[in-house]
């Protein structure tokens, strides 16, 4: 009888040095999208308990016009990358259900640029 993926004898999944088998997992379900790591929430934590925003001190050191001015330039992209992140693309079929947009409406337009199919 074969086993389920070792669900219920986790050491099953693993080869005789202790490491996990090809296709296998300790976490077949994986971390949740979103979650941060224990790094992340402890370095937010302690910017909280020191009433530290480095958002706001990369602006502040972006607009000094006594820092030099790399450091200033380097800030402004920082704050950049924070305030306008990067657009994922989208994939598009290409199907707007007519031929020519020109015969569109500005209703039907509008449904296409919200998302809709027409």
């Amino acid at each position: 009888m074969e086993k389920e993926k070792n669900k219920e004898n986790p050491v099953d999944s693993r080869d005789s040095a202790g490491k996990f088998k090809p296709g296998q997992s300790g976490n077949p379900a994986g971390r949740k999208p979103g979650s941060k790591n224990k790094r992340t929430l402890a370095i937010r934590k302690l910017c909280e308990e020191k009433d530290f925003e480095p958002l706001v001190f990369l602006i502040d050191v972006a607009k000094n016009e006594e820092i030099e001015w790399s450091h200033r330039i380097k800030a402004a992209c920082e704050v950049n990358a924070c305030v306008n992140p990067r657009l994922k693309a989208i994939e598009h079929s290409g199907n707007i259900g007519k031929n020519n947009v020109k015969e569109m409406s500005e209703e039907e337009l509008m449904a296409i640029a919200n998302g809709g199919d027409n």
